[in-house]
């Protein structure tokens, strides 16, 4: 009896003893590790609202854990990458930076905060704040793998803030520094950028030229050899040379005719305008003809800073292929705002607003969306044909009343004028303006075919005269071939 109460207790003491073990409840950190894995894989296979709500109860139930900053992180990233939402983005990145300055992820988040600031930046406190958080991850984190790409983007707000020596400086120590990084290439052809903008196209093609060496198989080196291109053909000899290339044709038919512009984004598309098909009609880098925009009376095309197609029409604006907007502006009754119907040209600028010239108004306006912002630069009457963004920021404006280039920076200071007579040279009928990858201008004159000048306004030289019947657009592809459309041909000319 007492033998069996002993081990009938024995029992209940080694029953009670396993079901304690098996209910030990498992560390925090084993479990936010095991959230943030379910988190990863729920996005990765697109269930949103599963994953960021395994990644939200790290972040609120286990915040002292290893992996509560790399939670918020992928939060963040949800945020900037899938949801657009920029600002959310950059907030969730400063709260990764302030709660966990000590966790794996505070220099990425530092890195990601500064790359959407430089995304808009159009003034130089923006530029400001963005390179302070590069350069955070560089000093406050040089062990992280952050450190090469803190450097590379540094290296480009300081080219783009015309600090040039800087510019190489950070560059170089990205390439030095950690040649075997992932973004070593894209360091590389950074270098090669801030080398030529400084005024030594021959070092910068030395560095584009290594970008192929050592990187053969990355996407910076087909760039690189583009770039290589079209500095021989700047820098090659005494000033630019640029001959019509007699194996080009592009197969249009009606697109040809009544081309209204001329564009070619960053992956080689090109772009016409046509009027008689009232479209904007692409071809591909084999001069296939491919995808068209439909557009009633279309004026200008464009590209955005994010390489995005701007197509202007008499009524509205297409960015993209799905974004089209419309406008209004306040009237000459207080309170009252009047559509826009005689849009001449776009351009979307850096900070992403937009800027269309109304022929009506004689004035070019500020929108932000479709929401207007201001008279840009100042209320003076201007007929503007043509408006382009520089790869600095800065706005160009073709003028048909004084047949004038004028240069503004984004808040609107006038940066330079040019035309339409100066040293070498006098236009009459200008049509159309162009910028190259080094802000060089490109003008096509119905009559002289295109001058070219360098980015402080002088005339660099001129060509097509003898080829060129009526000069009516012109784009820059991306190895600096001038695409030119001649109205009387009825045909697109290609020099390089």
């Amino acid at each position: 009896m007492r033998a069996a109460g002993w081990f009938a207790a024995a029992g209940v003491v080694f029953l009670g003893a396993g079901a304690t073990f098996a209910q030990t409840p498992a560390r925090p950190d084993d479990q936010a590790k095991r959230l943030l894995d379910d988190g990863r894989t729920d996005l990765a296979n697109g269930r949103a609202k599963q994953g960021l709500d395994a990644l939200q109860t790290i972040v609120t139930g286990f915040s002292t854990s290893a992996y509560a900053d790399d939670a918020l992180y992928e939060i963040a990233r949800y945020a900037e990458e899938i949801e657009k939402d920029h600002s959310k983005a950059r907030d969730l990145y400063d709260q990764i930076t302030k709660k966990y300055p000590q966790g794996d992820a505070a220099p990425a988040a530092y890195l990601r905060m500064g790359r959407l600031v430089f995304a808009t930046a159009a003034s130089q406190a923006a530029l400001d704040d963005s390179l302070a958080n590069f350069q955070r991850v560089i000093r406050l984190y040089p062990e992280s793998p952050s450190v090469p790409s803190a450097l590379m983007a540094a290296a480009a707000v300081f080219r783009r803030a015309g600090r040039f020596d800087s510019a190489i400086d950070s560059a170089r120590r990205a390439v030095l520094d950690h040649p075997a990084s992932d973004v070593a290439p894209e360091a590389q052809f950074e270098l090669g950028q801030s080398l030529v903008m400084a005024g030594d196209p021959l070092s910068g093609i030395e560095e584009f030229q290594r970008v192929r060496t050592l990187y053969p198989n990355s996407p910076a080196a087909s760039r690189a050899l583009n770039t290589i291109t079209a500095l021989y053909r700047l820098f090659g000899g005494d000033k630019p040379v640029f001959f019509k290339d007699t194996a080009f044709s592009l197969p249009g038919g009606d697109v040809l005719r009544d081309v209204r512009s001329l564009a070619v984004t960053p992956d080689g598309v090109i772009w016409i305008a046509s009027n008689k098909t009232k479209s904007a009609v692409s071809f591909d880098r084999e001069f296939k003809l491919s995808s068209s925009l439909p557009a009633d009376d279309p004026q200008t095309l464009s590209v955005s800073p994010e390489g995005e197609l701007v197509l202007a029409a008499k009524l509205a604006v297409k960015v993209g292929v799905r974004s089209v907007f419309s406008f209004a502006a306040p009237s000459n009754k207080p309170g009252v705002m009047e559509n826009i119907d005689r849009i001449g040209a776009a351009t979307i600028l850096v900070s992403g607003d937009t800027l269309i010239s109304d022929l009506r108004r004689k004035r070019v306006l500020r929108f932000r969306g479709a929401t207007f912002a201001s008279i840009f630069p100042d209320a003076a009457e201007r007929e503007v044909i043509k408006l382009l963004t520089t790869p600095r920021g800065d706005v160009v404006m073709l003028r048909r009343d004084d047949k004038s280039v004028e240069i503004f920076d984004d808040g609107g200071r006038l940066i330079s004028k040019i035309g339409p007579r100066g040293p070498g040279f006098e236009w009459k009928k200008p049509a159309d303006i162009a910028i190259d990858a080094f802000s060089n201008l490109y003008l096509a004159d119905e009559d002289q075919g295109i001058l070219m000048f360098s980015s402080k306004g002088s005339l660099m030289t001129t060509f097509g005269s003898s080829d060129l019947r009526k000069s009516l657009a012109v784009a820059i592809d991306p190895s600096g071939a001038v695409l030119v459309y001649d109205d009387r041909a009825q045909a697109v000319v290609r020099f390089k």
